[in-house]
């Protein structure tokens, strides 16, 4: 999935971004390569509740602040429930692009 990420990035000509596997801590990894700051995407009031107490534990421990990104109108769709569609052979591509359904079928 992660080679599927970074196909996207490229695509949309994000040169600055990448998907990377890691073992670890985020704050820790992110922190080795220089970076000030963690993006992440909430979808909702729990999102934003872990992720606020996510984002508190790596100010203190690597310094690193945390953007959030809201989810807006797909806010109420998961990983799991576009699997779930897949499964049932219902249409995602409004959700992801048409790769990365075919990603997901082979698998």
């Amino acid at each position: 999935m992660c080679k599927a990420i970074n196909n996207l990035l490229k695509a949309q000509g994000l040169d600055n971004a990448s998907c990377i596997i890691f073992d670890g801590l985020t704050a820790d990894v992110a922190k080795s390569y220089g970076t000030s700051f963690l993006i992440r995407g909430v979808r909702n009031v729990a999102d934003y509740d872990f992720e606020e107490n996510l984002a508190l534990i790596n100010e203190e421990i690597a310094g690193i602040d945390t953007i959030y990104l809201r989810a807006g109108e797909y806010g109420a769709i998961s990983s799991s429930m576009v699997y779930e569609l897949i499964c049932r052979n219902k249409d995602v591509s409004k959700y992801i692009p048409p790769f990365v359904i075919d990603l997901i079928k082979q698998n």
